[in-house]
């Protein structure tokens, strides 16, 4: 095995470790954020249960809150947000740009239209078979799992286990990725 190779494995392992910190944060609590930053979240004390997850992914720019010092732990997070998420995770969001979406419902003026396209663009997402995304529709385990099956390539592995949703699960069970999440 040569350098490179090596340095693919560790990569990938460590976005295995990230992508599991996220599905566990995900899974076990609501959340939801917003393009604009925020560095302190008035709502989230040094006590609560989810702080500390919630300071780390704050503090590499993976979840931003809502602005003005709020992050609503409390609050479901939704399929733009997860894909906002993974295509942060992935460090896809430079130049990420608001733009017209494939999908009749995600317009250029939704705040994660450009966050959708690259996820889109990346095999992350693709959407209801009728062209919609349903962005503020609240994203089920089904659809996270399936979401960061593909964000570490293992979507081909998932499709040959069954397609979607039981082959993305036991890809991600396989992969070790949901590993400790009730589903």
């Amino acid at each position: 095995m040569n350098k490179l190779d090596k340095k693919e494995i560790r990569k990938m392992k460590n976005l295995k470790r990230l992508m599991s910190l996220i599905v566990a944060v995900a899974m076990l609590m609501s959340f939801n954020m917003s393009v604009t930053q925020a560095a302190v979240f008035d709502d989230v004390p040094d006590n609560h249960k989810y702080a500390e997850a919630i300071n780390l992914l704050s503090g590499l720019g993976i979840i931003t809150g809502y602005g003005n010092g709020v992050f609503k732990p409390d609050h479901t997070v939704t399929r733009a947000e997860a894909a906002t998420i993974i295509v942060r995770t992935l460090g896809l969001d430079d130049g990420v740009e608001m733009n017209d979406t494939i999908f009749a419902d995600v317009d250029e003026k939704h705040w994660a239209s450009g966050y959708i396209n690259v996820a889109v663009e990346n095999g992350i997402i693709n959407g209801f078979p009728e062209g919609t995304f349903l962005p503020d529709d609240y994203v089920t385990y089904e659809q996270i799992v399936k979401m960061v099956v593909c964000a570490i390539g293992h979507d081909v592995k998932a499709d040959g286990l069954g397609g979607y949703p039981d082959g993305f699960i036991r890809a991600a069970s396989d992969a070790k990725v949901t590993k400790g999440i009730a589903g």
